[in-house]
């Protein structure tokens, strides 16, 4: 059996190279890489990568907003953020998904079975602004401000800041 020239690892790797980069540049959509047979290799894209690289940086924001306030992390994590996002704040300076597992699990350390409020939300084209306060046994969180960047359906910063002040109930 013989294949065409094109499908030889030595001949793909290159194409190969190039899709992947351009995906991370965000010139086309993110695709998944499937192994069909040992030598074809072929890009296919996911529909629900598909469908979520058009979402507008509202949809995204609104998502992101809804699995958080649901403590779907993971989820929140597989659909709405880049594997690069990069998060900023007074404690951090980081990129990817671990970087806001790790800022999602102080927050709950810091603010153990805590109410949120959702004071503000703004979006304005690739931008988000979120004001917001929490309150818990512990602590509680004033002055909450999240900033974000979404690009192509997926958030690519995040700036977080909040004062914690003793709670009343502490």
């Amino acid at each position: 059996m013989t294949t065409p020239a094109s499908s030889s690892p030595q001949r793909a790797a290159p194409v190969l190279s190039r899709l992947i980069q351009r995906s991370l540049e965000g010139t086309i959509p993110l695709m998944e890489l499937c192994h069909s047979d040992p030598v074809w290799l072929c890009m296919v894209p996911s529909p629900e990568t598909s469908q979520l690289s058009t979402r507008s940086a509202q949809q995204v924001f609104e998502d992101h907003l809804r699995l958080r306030l649901q403590g779907r992390l993971e989820e929140d994590l597989a659909r709405n953020y880049a594997a690069d996002v990069v998060l900023l704040t007074v404690n951090s300076n980081d990129c990817g998904h671990d970087a806001l597992r790790n800022s999602a699990r102080r927050l709950r350390d810091q603010l153990p079975g805590a109410k949120f409020e959702l004071i503000k939300k703004q979006v304005r084209e690739r931008f988000a602004l979120l004001i917001w306060r929490a309150s818990s046994e512990r602590f509680d969180a004033a002055d909450g401000a999240d900033t974000f960047f979404i690009q192509d359906g997926l958030i690519r910063l995040q700036t977080i800041h909040y004062r914690l002040l003793l709670s009343a109930d502490y």
